[in-house]
């Protein structure tokens, strides 16, 4: 996790720039996805509730209503940061509207070839872990340790929660990707954060 004085500038520069943490969190984990593959153009998937956007009463529907989009950014050295992150951010409002398409639908219209992957990592951002959410209940709930358990079908996965701190944690295939490398990536991540 990030310390809160770090969190805390983070999000000041994000209500600054009309950014968000998770767009922080994203273009952290582009500069690693960058320096691990030697490619200044990344892709990524970004996991999105959509609950809210575009479906008449669905708060009132059981089920989940997440989607995976590709994100893709270019990470150049050169540029200028807040633009950059201005970019990313401007790419994650405009996938709103594509949001209810389904993935095999969005690779149907990509260059990708059928059978291979959109991308290799995928990023979930919630504001608050579920035991932060579940012990805000107050009662016998406000006292206990929740596990989520979170799986996706993505070789690595970065969970990202910005609770007080900025907390970043990574999932892994092992027969993909070994765990130091893992290690690794998720260290990058909280460094370029910082």
């Amino acid at each position: 996790s990030l310390e809160r004085a770090l969190t805390d500038e983070l999000r000041r520069l994000a209500a600054e720039h009309q950014l968000t943490l998770n767009t922080f969190v994203q273009a952290a984990w582009a500069l690693v996805v960058s320096d691990f593959s030697s490619d200044l153009a990344v892709v990524f998937g970004a996991v999105r509730a959509s609950r809210r956007n575009g479906l008449p009463e669905a708060e009132s529907m059981v089920g989940m209503f997440i989607t995976t989009l590709p994100m893709r950014t270019r990470v150049d050295a050169q540029a200028p940061v807040l633009a950059w992150l201005s970019a990313l951010r401007a790419s994650q409002v405009a996938g709103r509207a594509v949001e209810q398409t389904p993935l095999v639908d969005i690779q149907a219209c990509s260059e990708v070839p059928k059978g291979s992957g959109l991308f290799d990592s995928v990023i979930v951002y919630n504001d608050l872990s579920m035991g932060s959410r579940m012990r805000q209940l107050g009662g016998a709930y406000e006292q206990r340790d929740f596990a989520w358990l979170e799986q996706t079908n993505s070789p690595v996965t970065l969970f990202g929660y910005g609770e007080p701190e900025l907390l970043l944690k990574i999932s892994f295939d092992p027969a993909k990707v070994s765990k130091q490398r893992a290690e690794l990536m998720l260290a990058r991540a909280l460094r370029a954060l910082e």
